[in-house]
């Protein structure tokens, strides 16, 4: 569940036991991808996910890229903004249009936190940052982070749909 990959443990020539390392051998040899498309994967694949920290992409035993997330912030709960009147358009979307999701109100996000205020929408925030390193080049640049946990409405015939695709019934809650 959330961002687990599935895995099967083999023998590890490391001797530190708190790293997780993925060997991914070719029966074929394979040309190496161009690292600066694949860093550019990596970087918008680790944004997606919680647990994952750092990548370390080696190729015939020479460090070629390193990508590492840091917090730079912790969440903090975020208040949307309000519509000014009813017919200004400048507050926060917190509902689809078509009504399939709405924000819970009180807690939700990262590290499931309450509200003081549980009439409102709770929007949790919090800033990473990314550094990469790809052979004698690199970079850092800092990612902002929004997440809330919202209420699903999904009508029948949808939810339906749905299930016949995923073989699964559609969440009651999405984060």
């Amino acid at each position: 569940k959330g961002d687990s990959l599935y895995t099967r443990v083999a023998p590890n020539k490391r001797d530190d036991p708190t790293w997780t390392t993925f060997v991914l051998p070719s029966r074929d040899p394979y040309p190496v991808p161009d690292l600066t498309e694949f860093g550019k994967f990596l970087c918008a694949s680790l944004t997606f996910t919680q647990c994952l920290q750092s990548i370390q992409v080696t190729v015939n035993g020479q460090s070629r890229l390193s990508i590492q997330k840091s917090v730079v912030q912790q969440p903090t709960i975020v208040q949307p903004p309000q519509k000014s009147s009813f017919w200004s358009n400048d507050g926060a979307i917190t509902a689809s249009p078509q009504g399939l999701f709405k924000f819970q109100s009180g807690g939700g996000g990262i590290g499931k936190t309450k509200t003081a205020t549980t009439n409102k929408s709770c929007i949790m925030e919090s800033i990473h940052q990314f550094h990469v390193q790809l052979d004698q080049d690199t970079s850092t640049i800092q990612a902002r982070y929004v997440s809330g946990i919202a209420k699903t409405k999904i009508p029948t015939d949808m939810a339906k749909r749905m299930e016949r695709v995923t073989k699964k019934q559609p969440p009651p809650t999405v984060h």
